[in-house]
C-alpha cells in the first residue's frame, strides 16, 4: 500500500472509517471509536459527514440525503457517535468547505458534529455557524444537554456568555467630553486615562463616538483608542515549548496586557527566522478575538507546524486570516525567509486588528524549516 511520506500514514487510512460509516450497521459504527482519533481532523470531518448524510432524510433532516431507512438502532448509534464528537478538539486548518447553505473555514470537528446533529434531528438539535468561537462552544454544550436529557442523564453546566462590566458613567463621561471641549494640551493625558480603563470603557466609547460627526477628528481618535483596547492581549498560551526555547517563548509572553500590532507579529517571525528556537519542530502564532471586546488570546506553539509535506524550500509555511467568520487572505507554500515575512499576511492581520472592537477574528502564521 502506498504511504504518505509526510506522516507515514497509509493514503487511504480513512477508507475503513468511511466504509464503516456507510455500512448501516450498529457494530460497525461502534467500531469507529477504536481508531477514530488516529485520523486527521479533516478525515474525521469527512466521516462525520458520511454518518450524517446516511441518516438525514430518514429522520426528517435535510432533503437530498439518503432515502434508505436506517436499520433498527442504527440512528441511535449514529447519534451516540456524533454526540461523542462534540468535545473533539480537532481543527482542519487551511480547509474551506460548504454543506448546503452552511460554509466552514478552518472547520472544527466539534462544530461539524453539532451541525450534523442539527441536520439529522432538526427538531432536537440546533446549530448556527456563529463567527464567535465561544458561541459555538455553548451551542455544542446545549446539544450535549439535549442528548443527555433525552437519555435521562443530568445536564452539564453551560457557561454564561462573557460580558464587559461597563465603566461608571460618572468616571468616563467627563473624560469623553473633555476630548471634545477640553484644552488641546490635555488631550494626550485624557486619551491615556480612557485607555487605562480597558474593556470597561468600550461601551461608552462606541456610543459616544457614534454620536459625533464623521468629520470630527475626535471620532477618529476614539475609534483608535477603542481598537487599542480591543486588541489588548488578554492571555498568552505557550504550547510544546522545549526548555532551550524558553527565551524565544518569553518574547510572546511579554505581549500580555499590551495592544497587539502587526509589527509585533512580524518581529517575532523575523526573530524565529534569524535564530531558530532551539529544539522547536515548528513555529505557530495564532491570535483569536471574540465578540465580547475582552481582548485577544495569543497561542504560541513550537510543535509541528500546520504546513505538512516535503517541499524542499528554506521554510514551509501556512498562514490565514479570518474576520467575522469570513476568510480574508491565506496561503500555503515554501520559500525563503523573505517570502515568509512578506507584506501580504501582515497587511491582512493589520486590517483585522483595525476592525471594530466587537468584530471577531482569528489569524495564524505557521512554519517550519523546509524538508529536503
Amino acid at each position: 500500500m502506498a504511504v504518505d511520506s509526510g506522516k507515514g500514514r497509509p493514503e487511504a487510512a480513512d477508507d475503513w472509517a468511511s466504509f464503516l460509516a456507510d455500512s448501516n450497521r450498529i457494530s460497525a459504527i461502534q467500531t469507529l471509536r477504536y481508531r477514530f482519533d488516529k485520523l486527521s481532523p479533516s478525515e474525521r470531518i469527512d466521516v462525520i459527514g458520511d454518518l450524517g448524510r446516511g441518516n438525514q432524510q430518514a429522520n426528517g433532516g435535510s432533503a437530498g440525503a439518503s432515502s434508505a431507512k436506517p436499520k433498527a438502532g442504527v440512528d441511535k448509534a449514529v447519534e451516540d457517535f456524533l454526540v461523542s464528537e462534540l468535545s473533539d478538539p480537532g481543527i482542519s486548518y487551511g480547509e474551506g468547505m460548504s454543506w448546503g447553505e452552511m460554509s466552514f473555514d478552518n472547520p472544527r470537528v466539534r462544530d461539524f458534529a453539532a451541525f450534523q446533529l442539527s441536520q439529522v434531528w432538526p427538531k432536537k438539535y440546533r446549530f448556527v455557524n456563529d463567527p464567535s468561537e465561544s458561541a459555538r462552544d455553548r451551542q455544542c454544550l446545549v446539544s450535549l444537554n439535549a442528548y443527555r436529557v433525552s437519555r435521562g442523564l443530568t445536564p452539564v453546566s453551560v457557561p454564561a456568555k462573557r460580558a464587559i462590566v461597563p465603566a461608571s458613567p460618572a468616571k468616563i463621561q467627563p473624560l469623553l467630553q473633555a476630548l471634545v471641549s477640553g484644552p488641546i494640551g490635555d488631550r494626550q493625558k485624557t486619551e491615556a486615562a480612557i485607555q487605562a480603563m480597558g474593556p470597561s470603557a468600550l461601551p461608552a466609547i462606541t456610543k459616544f463616538s457614534a454620536g459625533l460627526d464623521v468629520r470630527n477628528p475626535v471620532r477618529r481618535d476614539l475609534d483608535e483608542i477603542a481598537a487599542r483596547i480591543a486588541d489588548l492581549v488578554a492571555e498568552v498560551k505557550l504550547l510544546n515549548v522545549p526548555k532551550p526555547a524558553a527565551g524565544f517563548a518569553d518574547q510572546a509572553g511579554a505581549w500580555k496586557g499590551k495592544p497587539l500590532t502587526a509589527s509585533m507579529l512580524r518581529s517575532l517571525v523575523q526573530l524565529a527566522v534569524k535564530t531558530w528556537p532551539a529544539k522547536a519542530k515548528g513555529v505557530t502564532i495564532q491570535c483569536d478575538r471574540d465578540t465580547d471586546g475582552l481582548g485577544i488570546v495569543v497561542t504560541l506553539d513550537l510543535g509541528p507546524s500546520r504546513q505538512t509535506g516535503a517541499s524542499g524550500g528554506d521554510f514551509d509555511y501556512a498562514m490565514a486570516v479570518n474576520v467575522n467568520g469570513k476568510p480574508s487572505g491565506g496561503e500555503t507554500g515554501a520559500g525563503t525567509a523573505d517570502s515568509l515575512i512578506s507584506d501580504s499576511f501582515f497587511d491582512n492581520a493589520k486590517k483585522a486588528l483595525a476592525s471594530g472592537p466587537f468584530v471577531p477574528f482569528s489569524f495564524y502564521i505557521s512554519f517550519d524549516r523546509g524538508h529536503p
